[in-house]
Formats: C-alpha cells, structure tokens, sequence
C-alpha cells in the first residue's frame, strides 16, 4: 500500500516545527497529501479552576486560545509553502479529548507523524501523546524525538522483532517505507534465537521478498532491558530508523512496571514508528 495521506499534529512549537519539516520531507518523496491539525484539549487553568472562576474570565482565556490556533494555523502554511507543497497541503481544527477525538481522525490517514508529548505547561493541552494515538487510533504512527533536526528521510531502519503480533503488524504497516530504504537490520533480543526469521515463512524471507536488504542481529543479552539494547543497537549500527509493536503488554503494565515500548519512546534519539 502506497503512502499517500499523511497526519501531522502541529503546534507551532520548536519540536512540532521539526516533526513538520520531516512530514514534509515524506510527503514529497511519496507525493503524498500532508494535513496538519491542532486538536485542543482544555487548558491547564481551565482544567484546574473552570468550576470556581468566571465565565468571562474563561471567555477571555478561550479567545486568546483561538488566536493562537489562528497563528498556529499561519504558521503550517507559512511553512509548507516555502516547502513548495501548499497544493497537496490541508489544515484542521477541533477541540479533543485526551486524544480521543484526534485518534478516530487519524483513521482516515496512512500514517501519523507526531513530536514527543510536550509537560510544558504552555503547550501541553495542543500537544497529543504518541503512545495514546498508537493504541485507540489503530494506525501507525511515527514519532520524531526532541532534538532531532534532520528533515532526511531515514535510510538505515532498525525494525525491532520478537515474532508476536504487534511486531508483525508493524513490519506489515512500514513495509512499503522499508521497500524505499538502503538497508533493514533485524534486530532481536533473548537468550535463544526467536523462530521464523529465515526459510519458508520467515520473516527475513518476507523482506527479501519484497526487495529489501535485510541482515539480521541477534543481541543474546539486555542487561538494562529490550528496550535499552534496541537503543544501544540502532546507536551501534547508525540506524536511522526504528521500527517497533507497540505495547505487546497493556499500557497499564509499562507504565507501571516499565517495558520496551516505555523505554525506547523516552530515549530513542532517533524516529520511531509505533504500531499496536
């Protein structure tokens, strides 16, 4: 399946501008219609004090609220028109949920891309969290780190395998970006060799299949946890990429006990493409 709609959450800030350059970057090499959104959540005051304070204070507080998503909006467009993509280009608006609304809007597109979660508290009701849209969106989605500037797309892609069912279904979902890349790495980790990766069947088979060049590391032990060796590992190799299931486990589980998906999302320096 080609990639030909492409969601970008953006908020106009330092890392949201830094996501859009990379959307961009797949949108043209894809050709591929680009929307950018701003979904609002209530902000931090109003989440806090609405029931004690005025209705003309809220008033006062939703206006400016609507100026900024109008300078937000500016800005989307400032930007993808100096990209040259103002053609294939749209933008959308509405009040959100925690995430719940922006997720079944994100069932319409091929892929989200998407910065970290912002704990500013200026910002953090415009900014969707990754994880949340992985799991109620049912799409995949690719997460842009903190940091990272590159608006190359990546060309070296570590997918992350441990032959359950979220791991197949993201290879599935990244299959026509892995069919573009110069080199996949399979990487798996465990003190035995996971089954299926060769022969009949197998998954290397599959990607070789497809026209991938694909290698195969085998990491036998993670002192620190899966989700540090695979960052360890795509340190190592200069993967450009990751490519993972998400939440194999529940959400509940990671958050409370921690896990691989919890792991490589706060540290990976790197794009990450999550898929539930």
């Amino acid at each position: 399946m080609a990639i030909k709609s492409i969601l970008c959450p953006y908020s106009g800030e330092k890392n949201s501008a830094a996501v859009l350059r990379y959307a961009l970057a797949a949108a043209r090499h894809h050709d591929a219609w680009l929307t950018g959104v701003v979904a609002h959540s209530p902000m931090n005051l109003e989440r806090r004090f609405g029931g004690v304070v005025s209705q003309q204070i809220l008033s006062i507080l939703r206006e400016k609220e609507d100026e900024r998503s109008a300078t937000i909006k500016r800005q989307f467009q400032s930007e993808v028109e100096s990209a040259g993509w103002l053609e294939k280009a749209e933008f959308a608006e509405f009040d959100d949920n925690d995430d719940y609304v922006l997720s079944a809007f994100a069932r319409g597109f091929d892929v989200v891309m998407i910065g970290a979660h912002s704990e500013d508290s200026s910002d953090t009701h415009l900014s969707p969290h990754p994880d949340v849209l992985t799991l109620q969106s049912g799409r995949p989605v690719l997460m842009i780190p903190d940091g990272f500037e590159s608006d190359r797309l990546a060309n070296h892609v570590l997918v992350a395998w441990d032959g359950k069912r979220a791991a197949a279904r993201a290879v599935g979902e990244a299959m026509v970006m892995l069919e573009q890349k110069g080199k996949v790495t399979l990487v798996t980790v465990g003190k035995k060799a996971v089954k299926g990766i060769d022969g009949i069947g197998g998954i290397k088979t599959l990607m070789e299949r497809h026209g991938v060049v694909c290698e195969h590391v085998h990491c036998a032990t993670a002192p620190k946890g899966v989700g540090y060796q695979i960052l360890s590992t795509a340190d190592e190799i200069g993967a450009e990429m990751i490519v993972m299931g998400a939440y194999e486990h529940s959400k509940f589980s990671h958050e409370l006990f921690g896990g691989a998906t919890t792991d490589v999302m706060a540290h990976s320096e790197v794009p990450v493409m999550l898929v539930h």
